[in-house]
């Protein structure tokens, strides 16, 4: 089972990407488990659009194939999967939009 904050590479790298996740809950999603999401405003702060419009950002580890962790841990750590879902359905909803980013390609690496 994946714990909190035991992620090493998610640790190194966060000093650099928290200055992007300006919502602390959704910094501390990041800084537990590598997935956050944020609002998309306008320098000044304003909304982009009139409906909610998002980055979804996904921690894709379990991608890389070079991630022998992965190979034997077959749960979603901090449940992910579930809060992507959430996250697209509460967007639609709301006639919403999203990009979506992850930093491992999803081309032929991804088998799981």
């Amino acid at each position: 089972m994946h714990i909190p904050k035991e992620n090493p590479a998610i640790n190194e790298w966060a000093p650099s990407w928290a200055q992007f996740i300006p919502d602390e809950e959704q910094l501390q999603n990041f800084l537990n488990w590598g997935y956050f999401s944020y609002e998309l405003k306008m320098p000044d702060g304003t909304p982009i659009s009139d409906k909610p419009s998002k980055v979804l950002s996904l921690n894709s580890n379990i991608c890389y194939d070079l991630n022998f962790d992965a190979f034997t841990h077959f749960e979603d750590p901090g449940n992910m999967l579930q809060w992507f879902e959430n996250e697209l359905n509460d967007l639609e909803k709301q006639e919403g939009s999203a990009i979506v980013l992850a930093h491992v390609p999803n081309l032929d690496e991804c088998l799981r």
